[in-house]
């Protein structure tokens, strides 16, 4: 029997983290779209509106990071209204073409995980990587928070910023 490669060691991982993209720009969704799809341990599911994405958020469906585009208010004429109702429930990264101060600062207060804006400024590899830590918080502790003195929460935070190439049994160095 012949081995496996590392491409087939992990395929039974493919699709079990879901990404709920909101994003009403339908060139900068498929954008997003193809930015993820190599990682084939995500799937991405899309809503074009917030009353879409209310609909995939209560299926049922464990979703591990939303990425949410600010500025569609077509539930309770309310751009926030996703963020007030999930923030507890799921790492929400805000995507905005706006840049007023406040709007971010209200993002943040109301729970977002971050806010970036969408402009000339935006780097593909900053929400990447943020989409990936958050995946991961979201598995393995998703109330997590820096300041909190609980073991799990410093077992975490050490994983975040060790960010090791593999996992493996042993002591921790």
């Amino acid at each position: 029997m012949g081995t496996a490669t590392n491409d087939q060691n992990f395929k039974f991982l493919d699709q079990t983290l879901n990404l709920l993209l909101i994003e009403d720009n339908p060139e900068f969704k498929d954008f997003i779209g193809e930015l993820f799809e190599p990682v084939t341990i995500y799937k991405l599911h899309t809503a074009s509106t917030c009353a879409e994405a209310l609909s995939l958020l209560r299926s049922g469906l464990r979703f591990h990071t939303c990425i949410m585009d600010l500025g569609m208010n077509d539930v309770e004429n309310d751009e926030f209204f996703i963020l007030r109702q999930y923030s507890n429930h799921c790492s929400i990264i805000v995507l905005t073409g706006s840049s007023s101060p406040n709007k971010g600062a209200t993002c943040i207060k109301l729970g977002a995980r971050a806010v970036l804006e969408k402009g000339a400024s935006f780097d593909c590899r900053t929400l990447f990587n943020l989409v990936n830590e958050n995946v991961i918080l979201n598995v393995i502790n998703h109330k997590y928070s820096e300041n909190s003195p609980d073991t799990l929460n410093f077992a975490t935070k050490i994983l975040l910023e060790r960010k090791p190439q593999t996992v493996k049994n042993g002591p921790i160095i």
